[in-house]
């Protein structure tokens, strides 16, 4: 009896071991009593390491594409800005020349009298005009134009080049 007790005792907890596990069935037990088969659902609440590292990994890859994109986007902007503002210093010097020559007047000009006569196109930068510079600051950038000669009627027409730290020469 003693060794009976002791052989249901062994079924007992093989049972244990296999209803921790997720399964109790017949084959658990070793015998050929037939057993309902019984599931106990896990909380499989989360996830785990590794697919939280594979997440990290795909956004570390996407920061290192993005982030690059972004700076050079940005920069390309402030080109743009910095290119419109050059052609319309160029235009503004053009018709003050052309200004000049219709209305007889001989007198000289510089950047900054060519930057306050369309200062209503500048806004939204900042800038600085001295007799042959004018600087500009778009996000972050700078940006400098000259004007070689300094223009005078009827003779001289200056030209605004682009030229300095972040400009380009071809401009």
């Amino acid at each position: 009896m003693k060794k009976a007790r002791n052989l249901v005792s062994v079924f007992l907890w093989i049972g244990k071991i296999a209803l921790l596990s997720g399964t109790y069935s017949s084959t658990a037990l070793g015998v050929g009593i037939e057993l309902e088969e019984v599931r106990i659902p896990r909380n499989q609440s989360g996830f785990t390491t590794i697919e939280l590292i594979v997440i990290i990994v795909v956004i570390g890859i996407l920061a290192g594409i993005a982030i690059p994109k972004y700076m050079d986007l940005r920069r390309r902007a402030s080109d743009g800005v910095a290119r419109g503002v050059l052609g319309a210093l160029r235009s503004q010097n053009s018709l003050m020349f052309s200004q000049r020559i219709l209305g007889r007047t001989t007198a000289r000009y510089t950047m900054r009298f060519i930057a306050n006569s369309m200062s209503t196109g500048l806004k939204g930068i900042s800038w600085t005009a001295g007799t042959n510079r004018f600087t500009m600051t778009v996000g972050g950038n700078t940006y400098r134009f000259t004007i070689n000669p300094t223009p005078g009627a009827p003779t001289t027409l200056g030209r605004i080049t682009a030229g300095g730290a972040g400009t380009f020469a071809t401009w």
